[in-house]
């Protein structure tokens, strides 16, 4: 994986400086180091690229204690003079005259008068080291000790132990973003144009970053990448912004030591500079969101050169296409072009934390083969394609666009997604659950088979959670568990209104069944029925890729309104399941019933669910109580209704009073029923405007 980010950052930089088509590019790399290293500079800093301003301290060529501050705007070519290289501690001192302003409400303007006191410290060090560097270091430590600062037309006096650093922080006017503040030496160059500082920051970056105090190079060392003998530094993975041994921690080093550092991976600054240089300027492009959460996906080039080349070329005008757009389209379709791509051997996929540092892995998955991406590809394509089959009606008949199933699968993210806003997040984002969709991400990369609890389990718990969030409602509707959520076109309708959120939310609830969150743009939600009907087809698709146990056998009712839903792909292939899904057929038929009396159904017909904590052998008595509410309510004076109550009949005989079905399953057919006894058992208002529009 490292190796494979090594020379992704090596055939950048040789695309970049325009090597020859057919040349040694690792012999290149070494003699370019040796040679002309100052050609490398540009990408041995972090990309700047959404920094547009920079502010720019400089002397008054004719008052000795007096600074300027102005501004000028960034362009490509003027970022290069602002190389910056954040330190590696949170506290420690800039590592040159090249900073990034920030602010934040609550803190104010950054970096903090700490950080700034320890700086000015480390710049008067360095000046009085008596390296190469140590001439400019002295004229920016003069310049910072001005104590006079003019800002526009207003000239204000550095007090106290206040440094011009700080002043100068303090006085930029911008609110919003970061810019840079740097210093000009007295010939009026920025740092990026003074070759002595570009030598000091090549020598910095080594030692500051890629070794500590406590974990310093060693040489006489063979580098754990490149196998060379030579200087090797025990930090360099951390230092080039790739934190996946969490060099840092306590114990992480043989013997507990950090002196010990070195022998856990060190690398020679060589190949620390080509994986900085992949963390800063190749990674992003390799970002993508799959099964809900961020993750990295790493090829591993084979073959000729020229083909790596070539695949590098077809890289980065891929994402040049695809930038100009939607950078999500970028990760929404990283995986799609892997899949086509020769020079590509195998994908490694690592869910991270980014930011600052690439950190924390949370999962791999390795050596995925395009092969297998393009087969999952199309098979998705076909899924999408067939879903809205008339013959596959337990499945929803309008898939929202979080919803739609693609390579990434990042539909994952919104089935086992705990509706009820804020107070649902964490649980929504818990590492339990990203284990689960990581692994079924894994089982359809891999076409492997896993095991089937640990969905369920989640799947209940998410189910609880639907029906706590309906209990929080206001005014709860009974659609919330019967019918899907409204179609796109009924939505477009709303929102032309023109009606506020709050009003949007009101309207919608009352029809079919209260939103559970909210988001910009107007209400994002699912009912209960509609999610479990998603779910049912996302177990079906996992079936047909092997992921999950597909059974060719399926119940076959005798009833001739069943027979459409309940074919192979609903998964109803015993008569323990078929028996749960025919309850919740007349449960879903009972609670419109109660509903459309005026019966309040939460205090009634619901409570028998017992927050979802049915088991097989609590269906008896629900199927008691059934019946006998729909005989006292006269439906089954109806001959559907009839019809779906021989056959749970008929299956009660079978199966008697001892029904072996544990508490998901059970759960699961009931709602699966229940959100289907609308399309079944349709009041007649419902059936004759069903037969107008059709």
């Amino acid at each position: 994986m490292f190796g494979d980010m090594r020379m992704l950052g090596l055939y950048f930089l040789a695309q970049k400086l325009e090597v020859a088509e057919d040349a040694d590019v690792e012999a290149w790399y070494q003699d370019i180091r040796e040679k002309e290293r100052e050609k490398l500079f540009p990408y041995l800093v972090e990309a700047s690229e959404k920094i547009e301003r920079g502010y720019v301290l400089w002397a008054d060529p004719e008052e000795e204690d007096l600074a300027h501050l102005t501004a000028e705007e960034l362009g490509e070519e003027a970022r290069k003079k602002y190389p910056f290289n954040q330190p590696t501690g949170s506290q420690s001192a800039q590592l040159g005259p090249v900073l990034k302003r920030t602010y934040a409400k609550e803190k104010g303007a950054g970096p903090s008068a700490k950080i700034l006191g320890t700086t000015m410290k480390a710049f008067e060090e360095i000046a009085n080291s008596g390296e190469a560097w140590s001439g400019y270091f002295g004229e920016v430590v003069a310049l910072l000790r001005r104590r006079r600062l003019r800002v526009g037309e207003k000239t204000v006096v550095v007090e106290g132990e206040r440094t011009l650093l700080e002043e100068a922080v303090e006085r930029i006017d911008e609110k919003k973003g970061t810019v840079f503040l740097a210093v000009k030496d007295q010939q009026r160059r920025l740092p990026g144009e003074v070759p002595e500082y570009k030598a000091y920051l090549s020598k910095a970056l080594q030692q500051s970053k890629y070794a500590t105090m406590e974990a310093s190079s060693k040489k006489g060392c063979v580098c754990a990448m490149c196998g060379v003998l030579g200087e090797v530094y025990p930090n360099a993975l951390k230092g080039a912004g790739l934190n996946f041994l969490n060099a840092d921690r306590q114990g992480a080093f043989p013997s507990l030591l950090q002196s010990n550092a070195w022998k856990a991976f060190a690398l020679c600054s060589g190949c620390a500079d080509l994986l900085y240089v992949y963390k800063n300027h190749v990674a992003s492009g390799f970002r993508a969101h799959l099964a809900g959460e961020a993750a990295l996906v790493i090829p591993h080039l084979v073959g000729e050169v020229k083909n790596r080349k070539k695949w590098m070329r077809s890289l980065e005008q891929y994402l040049r296409q695809i930038q100009k757009g939607d950078v999500h389209r970028l990760e929404d379709n990283l995986l799609k072009f892997f899949e086509k791509e020769e020079a590509v051997g195998s994908v490694t996929i690592v869910w991270l934390e980014f930011g600052q540092l690439i950190e924390k892995p949370k999962g791999m998955l390795v050596d995925i083969l395009p092969s297998r991406l393009g087969e999952l590809s199309r098979k998705i394509a076909e899924v999408n394609e067939s879903w809205k089959a008339p013959e596959v009606l337990v499945f929803p008949r309008e898939i929202p666009e979080s919803y739609q199933m693609d390579l990434h699968q990042n539909v994952l993210k919104e089935l086992f997604n705990r509706p009820g806003g804020k107070s649902a997040n964490a649980k929504s984002d818990s590492e339990r659950l990203g284990v689960l969709r990581r692994e079924l991400l894994g089982g359809l990369l891999y076409k492997r088979a896993l095991e089937e609890r640990r969905f369920w389990q989640e799947w209940l718990l998410t189910a609880q959670e639907y029906l706590r969030a309906w209990g929080q409602q206001q005014s709860p509707s009974i659609g919330y568990f019967l019918s899907e959520p409204p179609s796109a076109a009924v939505m477009a309708e709303k929102k032309a209104k023109k009606q506020s959120a709050k009003k949007r939310s009101q309207a919608e609830g009352a029809e079919e069944g209260s939103p559970l969150t909210e988001k910009k743009g107007g209400p994002a939600w699912m009912t209960l029925g509609g999610w479990v009907r998603h779910i049912a087809r996302y177990v079906y698709f996992l079936r047909s890729e092997g992921v999950f146990e597909m059974k060719e056998s399926a119940y076959e009712p005798r009833a001739e309104v069943l027979k459409p839903y309940l074919g192979v792909k609903s998964g109803i292939d015993s008569d323990e399941k078929a028996f749960a899904f025919l309850l919740g057929v007349l449960f879903g038929k009972l609670l419109s019933v109660q509903a459309g009396r005026g019966v309040n159904v939460a205090a009634n017909a619901l409570t028998w669910l017992k927050r979802l904590t049915l088991r097989g052998r609590d269906l008896p008595e629900l199927y008691t109580n059934i019946s006998a509410k729909l005989t006292d309510y006269g439906t089954d004076a109806s001959e559907a209704v009839r019809g779906v109550l021989a056959d749970v009949s008929a299956l009660g005989v079978r199966l008697g009073s001892e029904i072996e079905l544990e508490q998901t399953q059970t759960c699961y057919f009931l709602l699966l029923g229940k959100a289907l006894s609308a399309q079944i058992l349709p009041s007649a208002k419902q059936k004759e405007k069903d037969e107008s529009e059709s």
